[in-house]
């Protein structure tokens, strides 16, 4: 596998393969992202998360957090320093594999992109610095399936070590490494636990063909660099939201679970009934003013979560956190209410501050969208600005209908800072040609 930029490749596979995975049986993509603390993977993920729901694909992140099966061993565990390498690996792999059945599997059986911050490999690094044997950790992860793309984010130790530091994050005994007792110092041990990891990093990238990320690029750059190679290395077409039904039927047509498959099958199919599928969205085509707008939106707002991101000190676990704080500051709350006649619906939207010229509307059969923008307000030119909570005003708001309409049969208006849509629902003509048919009769 090769790709088009100068620093994000592949590596080259040697002869020595590693232990063979389960064949795939699912109609989804897989794509993990791996790398130490403080190499900016966890950022990287979010953004491509956003970018791909923003272009109305289906995905969804899948973080590591601990599984309620052994979150009070490991919390008592810890608590009493009992844990072994040994015995930290096998809890690893307990937690993984409740994450791996009841989510992981699921969302790729229903068709969805799965972006995994930290897949098995951030155990075979992890535990194999430990001190576990690699075989013994391969053969212990061996029911997890080969991601489709794998990023790993290669920084330098002490850029690594410096990010998480600088962000004020306190250092457990086990996120330290203390308990292998390389250093009496704390911070010393972390930094040879890290450099330990990195190693083991650099190693499955040589085996488990790595498409390797330069950790030190700007943000925006490398996210660039992310999105020209998930573009190009899957069929991102497949996995439209309107497409959800096609491939799961392409799928259950094409895969014949065996006996050992059959509980992951059920599992597959009560997330498939639920409603997984977004509902079709207000059409958006390349240099069209929406997309373009959804794309500047997302663009500001990932420029400010970066840069909450940065003033604490790189720290990870926030990204969320700072993704919703950087959407309330750039985007306008904008309080909606829907109601519903027998032959159309009524929405009314607060837009205090905006003219018709700063507004636009679009309509699905089952979603419409409001952008808009208002514009900032000029800087005085006399004086000096010593408070101001004036800023410019950003709107994108996409909303789910409750009946089908005619995207065609809308009728807005705007007064006293009140945006009226009046659409007109989809199957009232045939209703009435029915029911006229019917007295005729």
């Amino acid at each position: 596998m090769t790709v088009a930029t100068s620093t994000a490749h592949a590596v080259a596979k040697p002869e020595s393969k590693p232990a063979k995975t389960p064949q795939r049986s699912y109609c989804g993509a897989l794509v993990a992202v791996e790398g130490v603390d403080g190499s900016g993977k966890g950022m990287q993920l979010h953004l491509l998360e956003r970018w791909l729901e923003i272009e109305g694909y289906l995905a969804h992140l899948a973080e590591w957090h601990p599984s309620p099966l052994v979150e009070s061993a490991v919390r008592r565990g810890k608590s009493s320093r009992w844990l072994t390498p040994i015995t930290f690996a096998v809890i690893h792999a307990a937690d993984f594999a409740d994450r791996y059945e009841r989510q992981i599997l699921p969302l790729l059986r229903s068709g969805h992109i799965v972006l995994v911050d930290g897949y098995i490999y951030t155990a075979l690094a992890r535990d194999g610095a430990r001190g576990c044997p690699a075989p013994w950790l391969r053969n212990l992860y061996r029911f997890a399936l080969a991601p489709d793309l794998t990023f790993y984010f290669r920084a330098p130790l002490d850029m690594v070590v410096q990010r998480v530091l600088g962000g004020g994050r306190k250092l457990t005994y086990y996120d330290a490494g203390m308990d292998l007792g390389l250093s009496l110092h704390r911070i010393e041990n972390f930094r040879i636990f890290q450099g330990m990891i990195i190693e083991r990093y650099e190693q499955l990238a040589q085996t488990d063909n790595f498409l390797v990320m330069d950790g030190t690029l700007p943000v925006q750059q490398l996210q660039q660099q992310m999105r020209q190679v998930v573009s190009s290395q899957i069929d991102l077409k497949r996995f439209k939201a309107n497409e959800l039904g096609t491939i799961l039927a392409q799928s259950k047509s094409q895969i014949q679970p065996n006996a050992q498959e059959r509980r992951e099958v059920r599992v597959a199919d009560e997330a498939a009934s639920k409603p997984v599928h977004a509902p079709e969205t207000p059409e958006c085509v390349a240099g069209d003013g929406f997309s373009a707008r959804a794309k500047e939106i997302n663009g500001l707002i990932a420029r400010r979560a970066y840069e909450l991101f940065a003033s604490r000190g790189f720290a990870h676990g926030h990204e969320r956190q700072d993704w919703r704080q950087a959407e309330s500051e750039i985007l306008l709350d904008v309080p909606v209410d829907i109601t519903e006649t027998e032959t159309e619906l009524i929405v009314r939207a607060e837009v205090p501050g905006f003219s018709e010229s700063d507004l636009e509307v679009r309509a699905a059969p089952h979603s419409f969208c409001i952008t808009g923008e208002r514009p900032q307000a000029s800087a005085p030119t006399q004086g000096r600005i010593v408070y101001s909570e004036r800023r410019a005003a950003h709107l994108f708001r996409v909303l789910d209908l409750p009946s089908e309409i005619d995207p065609e049969r809308m009728n807005i208006t705007l007064g006293n800072g009140i945006l009226q849509i009046k659409l007109r629902k989809a199957r009232v003509t045939e209703k009435v040609h029915a029911l006229a048919k019917a007295a005729a009769a």
